[in-house]
This record gives structure tokens, sequence and C-alpha cells, in this order.
């Protein structure tokens, strides 16, 4: 059943991951008895029954427990085997057995006693279970799952009363659980029409199928609606224009866009005059946007501001359309219709962004007097504006282009003084700095890039300024780190001091990972990663139990958030943590893609890092997927090169298929672009048209100053990332000789 499904998988990783520490001593237990090959061997030939793997392992835990005297944990692991093998009585007689003796998992052992109290009908006796959870343990996280089961008690015993009043108590409370909060409204909905409070709950199902438009109980939550309209005869309650913008919203949220298409139309039908039209044309163009579908998105936005002036929609969907324009790179469409929004609405929320736009495309059309103006009236206008910072960055960069070098290094100072933090004020050091080496003031040079060193050491910028130093010295600057090792001692971390609720958690994840009970493990970690402690052992024993989770994402997530609380530079950080922060996650796939392919692992770990975090089941708005988020008709085309069937979604989310086709796409883009990463990363991001365009405009500049240029924020910073993943990989992995390669 699905106990022996997880310890298979277990058996499986760790054969492949001898270090892995989760389920460590469940291997070890094994081990005591059989040699583990020989264990998974027979297993996976199918040579063991159900029943005797079974027998084989937990007899083998017994014997290694029992040399520990630890007996507690083989019991609750032998009673959790009962109940996920639907052996409910032999489950209570254990878990019963536990009530007293597993204090450190005393909720656990409380709820699933309830469960299986329930499972055979003994609901007295569940609700007491429950009650004594709630009672005993208020911190456990289980908590509300054990509220909302004694509400689903009282409705299967049919006490429809207690339960409405329960399920009304728990929304009451507030749930934040998307999951739970359409299951409680669906459920509530079911007692109410027990009551024969019929019309109110029609609207509660009206209200899930709306709001809750990924529930897995959709199908019978329809069934309910349309047998109350047929019984009936009255009809659901009226459908409200507030319904269909509840589905739309949450289909949007789930990043649903189809199925958001699909409500719209259907709003259209039910409401051909509303007054909220064109919110929902302009709304219709966002999902657009999300598909990457930028001319669906153009024609709905003109629609917006055409034929509703008046709107408040109207000067966002002109903004939207010039943006769009310059985008699509229809310069003069562009700059009719920004300016029309800077004469027409002067006191648009939008101006500055437009100012912003204007100015980028006189600037790349090399009209720079006419740019420099309008940054210019940005700059004055809007002093505390984003786009403000940008907008004297790029005057100091127009200067530059022109080799106006003194004009330059003012401008760039003018930004600097500006008293708010801004991702722009590494741009302007850097360029600041070149202009002093165009100058001949070395001394200047040099000490500029040092203020970006000395601030943060491990960003695009601040590695081209190290490259740069390296050059004015003629020596090489980079200091190599110690060797990274990435199975680190293991350590469990100290109590938490004045933190009694973290404190719960830590116990009860400590436990689980001796149990291998991966699903608890986890919600009880992401419990801890609440968690403000500074403390270093905690964020490293959270970091590892979540990397032996495959849950790859939080176990970089929990170095970061070490990182801000103790507020240390990633440069700060010893060699140890940084591989947590530059993971080599699917290390084998990775090298085996890159030596088929003749590519470096390291940066494909760099794409994946930026592309998905590392997660497997990474899904877009736009429908790309996976570790290298492959949209499904590249893959398709990919797979089509390499003579194999097409693959289906799910086999997209497998590691192995999506970096190997990940891969073999990239080096398409790399042989096109002969090499020039900065490009084939731009085309991997944006497309092949956008990358045309803006090679088209640059092809005389050097790639640190194209990628200055590269018109979309998103791109440009994508691009930017990415190469500085590849460099801090080379810096922590490599000899420093060979770091920043392609920064040379």
């Amino acid at each position: 059943m699905a106990l022996k499904i997880l310890l298979l998988r277990l058996l499986q990783d760790y054969l492949s991951s001898p270090n892995a520490f989760i389920g460590d001593m469940v291997f070890q237990a094994v081990k005591t008895r059989f040699p583990l090959k020989i264990v998974a061997g027979m297993t996976f030939l199918g040579l063991l029954q159900e029943s005797l793997f079974i027998l084989l392992i937990f007899s083998s835990l017994k014997n290694a427990y029992a040399d520990n005297g630890d007996l507690v944990r083989q019991t609750y692991l032998e009673a959790h085997c009962a109940y996920e093998t639907e052996d409910y009585q032999q489950a209570v007689r254990k878990f019963s057995s536990l009530q007293n003796s597993y204090p450190q998992m005393g909720d656990y052992v409380q709820h699933y006693l309830a469960l299986s109290q329930a499972a055979l009908g003994d609901y007295a006796q569940a609700q007491q279970s429950w009650q004594r959870l709630l009672d005993l343990y208020p911190d456990s996280r289980l908590k509300q799952a054990a509220r909302i089961s004694c509400a689903d008690v009282y409705l299967r015993q049919e006490f429809y009363l207690s339960a409405a009043r329960l399920y009304r108590q728990l929304l009451n409370d507030g749930l934040k659980n998307k999951a739970d909060l359409g299951k409680v409204y669906f459920n509530l909905g079911l007692a109410l029409e027990a009551l024969n409070q019929t019309e109110q709950a029609a609207a509660l199902y009206q209200h899930v199928w709306y709001s809750y438009p990924t529930l897995a109980s959709l199908a019978q939550i329809k069934e309910r609606m349309d047998f109350l309209e047929a019984k009936h005869r009255w009809g659901l309650p009226q459908k409200s224009e507030a319904l269909y913008w509840g589905k739309i919203q949450a289909l949007q949220a789930e990043g649903d866009c189809l199925a958001a298409l699909q409500i719209i139309e259907d709003y259209l039908k039910e409401f051909p005059e509303s007054k909220l039209l064109p919110k929902l044309f302009y709304t219709r163009g966002e999902i657009y946007l999300d598909l990457n579908q930028r001319q669906n998105a153009l024609d709905e936005f003109k629609k917006v501001y055409r034929n509703y002036p008046q709107s408040d929609w109207a000067t966002t969907a002109l903004f939207q359309t010039g943006k769009i324009c310059w985008n699509l790179g229809h310069d003069p469409e562009a700059v009719r219709y920004l300016a029309l929004l800077v004469r027409k609405y002067p006191h648009s929320k939008w101006l500055d962004n437009a100012l912003y736009i204007l100015g980028r495309i006189h600037e790349s059309n090399e009209a720079y007097n006419r740019a420099l103006n309008t940054y210019q009236r940005l700059a004055k206008s809007y002093p505390r504006s984003t786009w403000a910072d940008q907008a004297y960055w790029r005057m100091g960069w127009i200067h530059y282009r022109l080799e106006q070098y003194p004009l330059a290094v003012n401008t760039f100072e003018r930004a600097l003084k500006k008293p708010v933090k801004s991702p722009w004020k590494e741009a302007s050091l850097y360029w600041k700095g070149r202009a002093w080496e165009n100058l001949k003031e070395t001394e200047k040079a040099t000490a500029t890039y040092n203020k970006i060193i000395s601030t943060v050491n491990y960003t695009y910028y601040a590695q081209l300024a190290q490259k740069r130093i390296s050059r004015l010295s003629q020596k090489n600057t980079f200091t190599p780190p110690p060797d990274p090792v990435e199975n680190l001692p293991w350590k469990y971390p100290a109590q938490i001091k004045g933190n009694d609720d973290a404190n719960f958690h830590l116990i009860r994840s400590l436990e689980l990972s001796q149990l291998a009970l991966t699903e608890d493990l986890k919600a009880e970690l992401d419990e801890l990663n609440k968690s403000s402690q500074p403390d270093l052992d905690f964020w490293l024993y959270l970091s590892r139990a979540y990397q032996s989770l495959g849950a790859y994402p939080q176990a970089v997530r929990a170095i970061l958030i070490y990182q801000n609380l103790n507020h240390c530079q990633r440069h700060e950080l010893d060699a140890n943590l940084r591989a947590l922060l530059y993971p080599r996650f699917y290390w084998d796939k990775l090298v085996r893609q890159a030596e088929r392919y003749n590519l470096d692992p390291y940066l494909l770990a760099a794409l994946i890092k930026q592309e998905s975090a590392f997660n497997r089941q990474a899904r877009s708005r736009s429908g790309a997927l996976g570790l290298m988020q492959l949209m499904p008709k590249t893959a398709a085309h990919i797979a089509e090169q390499l003579s194999q069937k097409k693959p289906d979604e799910e086999q997209l989310f497998n590691p192995a298929i999506n970096i190997q086709y990940g891969s073999y796409y990239f080096l398409q883009l790399l042989k096109r672009y002969e090499g020039e990463l900065h490009l084939a990363l731009a085309a991997y991001n944006a497309g092949e048209d956008a990358t045309r365009k803006w090679q088209t405009k640059n092809k005389d500049r050097d790639w640190e100053e194209f990628m200055e240029d590269i018109s979309y924020t998103e791109t440009r910073g994508y691009v930017r990332q990415v190469i500085s993943n590849y460099n801090n990989y080379l810096l922590l992995y490599k000899e420093p000789n060979n770091a920043v390669e392609y920064i040379d």
C-alpha cells in the first residue's frame, strides 16, 4: 500500500544517494537483517509479496530499535502502517497504546487514532480523540484538520445542526487553505440542504463552483446544483456578475488562463450589457499577455480605450497598447499611443512609465536629444518614481554611448546621490567606473568598482567590476573558496529559546525524519519555515531536511532566510552554505546531458536555478513546464528532431526528459548565435524574434552594452541573473582562474 510505496521509493533514493539522511534509520534497520541491495533487488523483481515485504521491514526495524531501546517509534510505524493498509482495528490498538508514551508525537497519535476510530464507525470515541488533541496540543498544525474532521463526523452521523454550527464557526475563525475553504463551504451546503434550507445550500454550491474552480469535488458540487434545480424548479439563485468575477479571478490566480477565457465568454453571453465590460475586456487582455499572445492582448486593450474612453480602465488600456507596440517593435504606433496618453490624461498613474518608454524609443532610434529631454522631464516631474531612477541611469548611459565621458560621470553621480535604495545604483557605479577608465583615470575607476564589491560581491555588476579590477591591476583578484562540502556533518539544532511554538514543530520534525514519514515531515518543516530564529544550525537543518524530501526550492529558500535574518552578504557565508544556495540538484542528469551535448553542467544548473528554482513541478502562467520551463509545442518539435515520441505533460515534469529536451534546445540556440551566451539566453527567455530585433539594433556593440539595451525588463534581468548564477557556480566549484569565464 502507501507505506510500501514510500519505503520502495526511499530504498531507490538511498541506492542513488547513500548519504541522504531521510529515513536513514529505516535503511540501517533493514541492513541489520539483509543486505540492502538484495532486499531492493528482490522487491523490484516482484519476488516479495506486499505482506512479506512489510513483515521483513518491520521485523528488521524491531530488532534495530530493540537494540537501541526505541520500541516506541517501532510501534508508531506499525500503527501508521495498519492505518495506511486500512487495518483500522490494529491501528486503534497500536495508537491507543501510545497515548501516554509518545509525547513527541502526541497530536499525531490522537489524530490518526481518531481517523481510525471514525473509519470503524466509532464516532463518539473519534470525537473524544480529536477533542483531546485540541485540549492538549493547542500549537499542533493538526488542530484545524481535527476541527474539520469533527464537523465531517457530525455530517456523517446526520447531526446536521451540529455540523452546520461547527462549519460556520470554522469559517468565522478564518480558514486560509483554499482547499479547506472550498470543502467547508461545500459540506456546509450539504448540511443546510439536509436541514431543508435549500436556497442557502444552492447559494453555497454556486459560490464554491465559481470561487474554487480547482476543487477536487467539483463534479459532486455540479451534481447537487443540478439536483436542486430539477427538484425545486425555482432554479438556482440568479447568476450574479460577482460570481463570474470570483471564478475569473480564482482561475487567474491558479494560472489556468484558458479556463478563465472560457468563463469570460460565458460572462459576455449572460451579461452582454454589463457596466463592467471595459474591466472584462481589459482582464482578457491581461490573460492574453500571460499566454504571450500579444496581438490578441493588443486588440482587447484597443477595444477598451476606443469604446469606453471615460471608463477607469481607459488610461491603463491606452498605456498597455503603447507598451505592447513598443515590445513588438512598432515604434511609431507606440509613440502615437503614449503621446496621446501624456496629452489627454495628464493625471494618469501611468504617466511616468509612459515617459520612460518614450525616452527608450527615442534612444533606440538614436534621437538622443529627444530622449534626454524626455528623461529629464520624467526625473523632474516624478522625482520619487522608480522610473525616475532609471531615467537618470539612461541619461548617463546616453552620454557614455556618445563618448561624453565627463557628462556620463556627472549624470551617474546624480543618480547615486538619490537617497532611495535602487537596483540601478549598481549599474550607475559600474558604468561610472567604465567612464573613468575611458578618461584614463585608473585609480578613480578602481575605487568605483571597489564600492560595488564592498557592498555585495556576488551579483552581475559586482562580477563585472571584479573582472575590470583584475584587468586594471593585471592580476587575478579572486580568492579561491574552500572546497564545498555538500554532505555536511549532521548536527541537530538546539532548543529554540523563547519560541515554544517553533520548538513544538522542531521536536515533531526530528521525530518524523527518523520515522521517514515524508508527507507529515514536509508539513512540519513548513511550520518551522515561519520562524524568525537566526540560529545557523536551525536553518541548516531545515535546508537539509527539505533537500532530503526533494523540496529543492524550499531548501534554497531556507538559507536565503538565514542570510536575510542575519543581514549578511552572500560572500560572507562559508562555502558550505553557498553550496546550498547554488546546489547541484539532479547533478547526475545534468552531467549526462551536458556530456551528450557538449555543454557545461554548471551552465545548465544556472539556467534551471533561474527558470524553476529546481522545482520539477514548476508551471508558468503561459504553460511552460518543468525544470527548464519547456512549452509543450517546443517539446513536441524537439521530440520530432530527436526521432522520439511526442511527450505528454506528465513526462515533461520528469527531470530526465525535461533536462534532455531543454539541453538540446539550448544547444540549438547557442549554435544559432555562434556561441554568444547572452544572445542564446535572451532567445530562450523572450524568443528569437525579439532577440533578432535587439541584435539588429546593437550589432556593433559588445555584449555588455548589448545587455543594457534589451527592451524587455524581464529578459534583461533574466540574462543578467543566469550569467551571475553561472559565475557563482564556477567560483564555488571550480578553480578561480576558470571563474567568470563568460565575462572575459
